[in-house]
């Protein structure tokens, strides 16, 4: 055997031989192991932390595709009429009356509705068309219809309805300077009456009635002036809404902002149509960070009597620094409607409140804060600034064991200056918004990050108790008791006997009615029962054969 065969035949012993290869079993068997630890970690924390009762509103019946459209929440609004429930649905307005919902008022072609106060007029805003897609370019065309009184009680609700359809007889009322080919911006109903007013061409105009011919110019700013309004930042960061208008509790007068962005610099916006072949270029007036020209606000009322409108003097201490709008509501101060503004500096540490006075035309200096070092204000913290008496009650952080929550502060104003909050004794939450007062309880209703930070609960304040220390009795939770709804969002009827209450989790929405002044009692409408059937429509799994 040569050399060679001899060096080959000892590779191939080497590489090829016939001993199996030793696994790492030991390292296979710790993976495996580690794998199955994991698995069980999940299945532990999902039985752990999933509710046993999620799954009590959902059925077990199949969801075919046609069932696909019931599945949006159908009520976006709510609202009290007297003793009833009036709710916006896709369909239109509907009334729950005596536990039966019926459809009042139809939708048309997806047009918002606005009802007035007796629900004698809708009003129905179609979106104009805004090719740039400018949000503050966004109009509508405006008309409300007059919703006849019943032709007769014995005549069925669907014929008589049938019938209006077919002889066209709702009388319907074009708005605007131009008629049925004006565009207008904002519009606003009287809480209390069927007079309104509207945003045309940057200017407020009023009507006393639909059915009257002329319109009164309530606004008289200059042609850069924008009256009734907000601009984008504002509509965006502060307001979350555009119209810049708010009626008094008692109707007869009328608070307005103005402002003058014509030195502010724009921004453009470039959109895109599939029937345009070049861009479409708009300008938006838009202040950046560390610009040095910012929009300019101005608070004026006007009153319907004289149909006079007077710009308020907003008396504040540095009012030569550019300071922020933050909030502007009506409040009753010892049986007189109030306008309270409360304006902040451009760092958002400071805040000033004023209480404007309309026969003087001067929004007087009621109260100053600052807050502590990396502490800024909310946009929201003084949009549910409420009265009682020479009281308010607004929202400011407080120290509580250690932490910071915001917690509702009571100014009152006939103490003279220097002027200090004083916190009610609520529990360590932060209290998300005040809804109220019912004078004749004097108890105080509000919405909290409680009994967990995760949640939100209606809770009421027994402003008669003991406030000098931590009363549980002081204290009531008013939603704790419905069942699946750990976050609630309640909305109270003037009166503040009654509260619609929409539970947004931990199931499907459901919405119930509780009744404030008979120890927490609920009763269900067929509103409810119609929302929960939907609710159980959820799905869970979805099978449908093809064609």
């Amino acid at each position: 055997m040569t050399a060679e065969a001899d060096l080959l035949e000892g590779y191939d012993e080497e590489l090829g031989g016939n001993e199996a290869q030793k696994r790492d079993c030991k390292g296979i068997t710790t993976a495996v192991l580690v794998v199955v630890i994991i698995l069980a970690m999940i299945f532990a924390a999902l039985v752990l932390f999933t509710p046993l009762f999620a799954s009590a509103h959902i059925g077990s019946k199949r969801l075919n595709i046609s069932d696909l459209r019931s599945l949006r929440y159908p009520y976006a609004e709510f609202a009290f009429s007297e003793n009833n429930v009036v709710m916006q649905s896709w369909e239109g307005v509907e009334m729950v009356e005596n536990g039966v919902s019926r459809l009042i008022f139809g939708r048309e072609n997806g047009a918002e509705i606005s009802p007035s106060a007796d629900l004698k007029y809708f009003a129905l805003m179609d979106h104009a068309v805004n090719p740039g897609m400018n949000p503050q370019n966004e109009t509508f065309h405006l008309k409300i219809v007059n919703n006849n009184e019943r032709l007769h009680s014995l005549i069925p609700y669907e014929i008589e309805e049938l019938f209006r359809e077919l002889s066209d007889s709702r009388i319907t009322h074009d708005i605007g300077l131009r008629k049925e080919e004006s565009v207008i911006q904002a519009f606003k109903w009287n809480g209390k009456r069927n007079d309104f007013v509207f945003v045309e061409s940057n200017k407020i105009y009023y009507k006393s009635a639909p059915e009257d011919e002329g319109s009164i110019r309530v606004s008289h700013g200059g042609e850069n002036t924008v009256d009734g309004l907000f601009d984008w930042v504002y509509e965006e960061e502060i307001f979350g809404k555009k119209d810049a208008l708010w009626w008094s509790p008692k109707g007869d007068r009328l608070a307005y902002a103005s402002y003058d962005n014509h030195l502010t610099k724009n921004v453009t916006l470039r959109s895109y149509h599939r029937l345009h072949s070049y861009t479409i270029d708009t300008n938006l007036h838009y202040p950046k960070t560390f610009a040095k020209v910012l929009p300019s606000y101005t608070l004026s009322i006007w009153d319907k009597k004289t149909e006079q409108a007077r710009q308020m003097d907003v008396q504040l201490k540095d009012s030569l620094s550019y300071h922020y709008l933050l909030a502007v509501k009506w409040v009753d101060i010892n049986g007189t409607d109030r306008l309270v503004s409360v304006w902040t500096n451009r760092y958002q540490n400071e805040v000033a409140l004023t209480i404007c006075d309309w026969e003087s035309a001067i929004c007087h200096l009621e109260f100053e804060y600052k807050y502590a070092p990396r502490r800024w204000v909310a946009h929201d913290d003084f949009n549910t600034i409420t009265s009682y008496e020479d009281t308010l009650y607004f929202l400011l952080p407080h120290d509580i064991r250690g932490n910071a929550y915001q917690q509702i502060a009571t100014l009152r104003l006939s103490t003279g200056n220097p002027r200090t909050p004083q916190f009610l004794q609520l529990g360590a939450f932060d209290v998300t918004s005040i809804d109220g007062i019912n004078k004749e309880t004097k108890t105080l209703y509000y919405h909290a990050a409680a009994p967990r930070p995760q949640q939100r609960s209606l809770f009421s304040f027994n402003l008669a108790g003991d406030s000098s220390r931590m009363a549980k009795s002081n204290v009531n939770c008013l939603t704790c008791t419905i069942t699946n709804c750990t976050w609630a969002q309640a909305q109270i009827d003037e009166e503040m006997k009654k509260a619609i209450v929409s539970c947004k989790g931990p199931v499907a929405p459901h919405t119930t009615i509780v009744n404030l002044t008979r120890n927490l009692d609920t009763e269900e409408t067929e509103c409810e029962l119609e929302i929960l059937k939907i609710g159980r429509s959820n799905p869970y799994l979805l099978t449908e054969a093809g064609p």
